[in-house]
């Protein structure tokens, strides 16, 4: 899994949108790399939302030189840390499939309906930045996926304010009797939906019969 690429983003968010003003928070002088405490304070206050209040109490509580550090960790891909998590519920719980060992699926009878969903979140310490998600809901009858009924994908937050994304695209299919979901970002440099895409981010999840995730990936491009 290769990193958000941040740091080649920077510079072009500055030309960009030049609203944006940057200082160096070690010496106080014009730089085109790092925001200043105040300004990423003043940047999530503007956001209003319950989300950025709870990055703002993260942010405040550090040191001043770990604040520094956490700006600079703004524009330096190798300083973001990626969390996922998947998460599957029978919507019919009193269905309960046999699971053999090794991961395959026993016969299930009847009919039920399953959500899946799948997230990726970046974030540099505790702080998260952006968070990408993706779920489907489906129903199989006798071993058998007979339709999906519903699947979306959506940018969950995005808290980096040199770094814009947004939905692309988003495919569910039925493949071989499996419930599939493919979702694709933008991603570039700048704010909310002004940003200058210079990539993509994918999401994939694969779903089986039974109601698990057979597999996830993800990836940029």
């Amino acid at each position: 899994m290769k990193k958000i690429v941040i740091s080649s983003l920077t510079a072009l968010a500055l030309s960009s949108f030049p609203m944006i003003a940057m200082a160096d928070t070690n010496s106080g002088s014009p730089s085109s790399a790092v925001m200043s405490a105040k300004q990423y304070e003043t940047y999530l206050v503007n956001q209003n939302t319950p989300m950025a209040t709870t990055i703002l109490s993260k942010f405040e509580v550090l040191s001043a030189s770990e604040q520094g550090k956490f700006l600079k960790a703004l524009s330096d891909p190798s300083a973001l840390t990626m969390t996922t998590n998947v998460n599957n519920n029978a919507i019919a719980p009193s269905v309960t499939p046999s699971i053999v060992p090794g991961g395959g699926g026993g016969p299930v009878n009847g009919t039920f309906t399953n959500y899946n969903s799948y997230t990726i979140e970046y974030s540099v310490g505790n702080i998260p930045l952006i968070k990408y998600n993706e779920d489907i809901t489906y129903t199989t009858s006798n071993n058998v996926i007979t339709q999906i009924n519903g699947s979306e994908a959506y940018v969950a937050y995005d808290y980096d304010p040199v770094v814009g994304t947004s939905l692309q695209s988003t495919m569910p299919e039925i493949v071989n009797n499996q419930a599939e979901i493919f979702a694709v970002f933008g991603i570039g440099a700048g704010v909310g939906s002004g940003y200058v895409q210079t990539g993509t981010v994918h999401l994939n999840m694969i779903c089986n019969y039974w109601g698990g995730v057979s597999s996830t990936n993800n990836y940029e491009a």
